[in-house]
């Protein structure tokens, strides 16, 4: 009897280890830092560079790390969709961060609480540069080129959401008539808790045109702890 009982217990343990086996090896390939480049680079228009990314999820708490994370002007490897092992070092870049760490703990999962212990960025560094009308060197770099692929369809898209709008004010009337639910925080599946969130080491380099000045925010430290919602 209780032998049957231990080899189910041993059986149960092994599965458990395997399928975390299987899960971190999904996720390496998953997190690879060539699929995220590419992905960033294809919402944005920038170069985006990635050193390593590392994801442990058999430690207390499980984490994922991004290492030496830099963004900035966009070019030929970042058009040509360059593999990121096959490109140069980056130069020049306007943001760049040493480390992103995220961990989070799993066990107030059962309690329907998700807990994440920490995301903290550190050592980020922005070189901004900022024109007379208030435009600067960043903001070009976040737009997304799908803005240019769909500006020839602006007309389509604008009676395609006219046709949406009449149906969904058709279904407002609709259900008017139904009374309505009073939220009740029960309702909610799951609560959360940031235990800490923030930066350290943070670096602005900020520099004006028009008067040619540049002022350097060194040592920026901003974490919050402990958020409950």
């Amino acid at each position: 009897m209780f032998k049957w009982i231990f080899r189910i217990i041993i059986g149960l343990i092994l599965f458990v280890l395997l399928a975390l086996f299987a899960l971190k090896i999904y996720l390496e390939n998953y997190f690879d830092k060539n699929i995220i480049v590419r992905e960033v680079e294809k919402n944005t228009n920038a170069r985006f560079e990635l050193e390593d990314i590392s994801i442990g999820l058999f430690a207390f708490k499980p984490y994922l790390e991004l290492n030496k994370v830099k963004l900035g002007q966009r070019d030929k490897y970042a058009d040509d969709k360059v593999h990121i092992d096959e490109r140069p070092k980056m130069e020049n870049e306007i943001v760049s961060i040493e480390n992103i760490e995220l961990k989070a703990n799993l066990f107030p999962l059962l309690h329907k609480k998700f807990e994440l212990d920490k995301f903290i960025i550190s050592e980020p560094k922005m070189k901004l540069s900022i024109g007379k009308k208030g435009d600067n060197n960043l903001s070009p770099l976040l737009k997304s080129t799908k803005d240019q692929d769909y500006s020839s369809q602006d007309d389509e898209i604008e009676a395609e959401a006219a046709e949406d709008s009449a149906e969904e004010t058709a279904a407002a009337e609709t259900n008017s008539d139904e009374p309505a639910k009073e939220f009740n925080a029960k309702d909610v599946p799951i609560a959360a808790e940031l235990n800490q969130i923030g930066i350290e080491k943070g670096e602005i380099d900020i520099f004006f045109k028009t008067t040619e000045q540049r002022f350097l925010i060194s040592d920026l430290y901003v974490v919050i702890s402990q958020i409950d919602f």
